[in-house]
């Protein structure tokens, strides 16, 4: 959805909604054991919605997008047949982000971005797979904030198209989820930090 203000100012608004239910049963592992692990049925629901302001300013020399988005999940899982009571998850994550594009040229443009945003568990992260996971409703998103700044040369001449980009990046995960040893009865952990950060370059020539 979007609304503009005026030439030069624009609002965006995107929202995607998503629900995952499993079902099943394992009837040889209820006469078995008294227990059918397929029973439980996992229920997720998540909801992204953004909101972004948009601009150009300096004759369109200059562009930028400031942005806020919300995550929300809400999960649930009925325990096992032969067992009672349920486990549950839910969660409210705000992210932001701010993209700065400046023309200096009309061949040459500078760009710089910064977001703070979140992944949220997966089904099978929250609540296993049955086989070989079993749930962790205790887990949390992991967040990172990523910065990336560059630099794009593109130029035409005697009917050749040349194109360069250069872009420095780094990038900071938090409460990665990693699953250590996938045994019977593992299951997902926030585990650890990482960071990353480099520098990449891209060209191209076309006649």
């Amino acid at each position: 959805l979007t609304y503009r203000i005026n030439n030069h100012l624009h609002i965006k608004f995107t929202s995607f909604y998503s629900t995952y239910r499993r079902t099943g049963s394992d009837p040889l592992s209820a006469k078995e054991n008294g227990i059918d692990p397929y029973a439980a049925e996992p229920w997720v629901q998540s909801l992204f919605s953004g909101l972004s302001l948009h601009t150009e300013l300096f004759r369109k020399k200059v562009k930028t997008i400031t942005g806020i988005k919300e995550f929300i999940f809400n999960a649930s899982q009925t325990m096992a047949q032969g067992q009672s009571g349920k486990i549950k998850a839910a969660g409210n994550y705000t992210g932001f982000w701010q993209v700065i594009q400046y023309q200096i040229k009309p061949s040459l443009m500078a760009n710089f971005s910064y977001e703070y945003t979140y992944r949220l568990p997966d089904p099978n992260e929250l609540f296993g797979d049955v086989v070989i996971t079993s749930p962790n409703t205790a887990l949390k998103p992991e967040n990172s904030h990523n910065a990336n700044i560059g630099l794009q040369l593109r130029k035409e001449k005697n009917r050749m198209e040349y194109f360069f980009a250069v872009n420095g990046f780094n990038r900071n995960i938090k409460d990665i989820i990693f699953l250590g040893f996938p045994v019977h009865g593992a299951h997902y952990n926030n585990i650890f930090n990482s960071r990353s950060y480099g520098v990449e370059a891209d060209g191209s020539m076309i006649y």
